[in-house]
């Protein structure tokens, strides 16, 4: 079993610790000892390109920090929990600009003349179409085979 140096601030802990404990079971600190690495490792599965320097970790507490910080779940070395992104927020056009379009609309294909209903209309039509974002009666599977279909 390899030997690791502590502080003398961690083996002062340690100490306290073991007296408070029973002698019966010594061997409850091992995750104690080993939550630091001899040296930092580099974790290829952490790195988001290559040569990453976060993913140079001295211990699985900070490995553990890292994961949980992006959100990312893992199992093995250390364990944490997957958490989601949260759904972007819509993108809004400002109002002014669809009315432009709009307008431009009403007067080639009804010769200017339209109801404010219509109008109206035709501004939300607008607003979602030049906004960039997927259809508010889609799904989010549907929205990713479009986003597949594009690619």
């Amino acid at each position: 079993m390899a030997k690791h140096k502590l502080t003398p601030q961690q083996r002062q802990t340690l100490d306290k610790q073991l007296a408070s404990q029973s002698k019966r079971n010594p061997k409850w600190c091992v995750n104690i000892i080993t939550d630091s690495f001899k040296r930092p490792q580099y974790f290829p599965q952490v790195a988001r390109f290559p040569g990453d320097p976060e993913a140079h970790v001295e211990s699985r507490s900070q490995l553990r920090k890292i994961l949980e910080q992006r959100g990312w779940g893992a199992e093995g070395i250390v364990s944490t929990p997957y958490r989601p992104d949260p759904p972007p927020e819509r993108y809004t056009i400002d109002p002014e600009l669809a009315a432009f379009y709009a307008d431009q609309e009403i007067e080639q294909r009804y010769g200017g003349k339209a109801t404010p209903k219509l109008r109206q209309e035709l501004i939300e039509k607008y607003q979602d179409k030049l906004s960039g974002n997927p259809p508010k009666d889609l799904t989010i599977e549907q929205v990713i085979r479009l986003d597949r279909l594009a690619e």
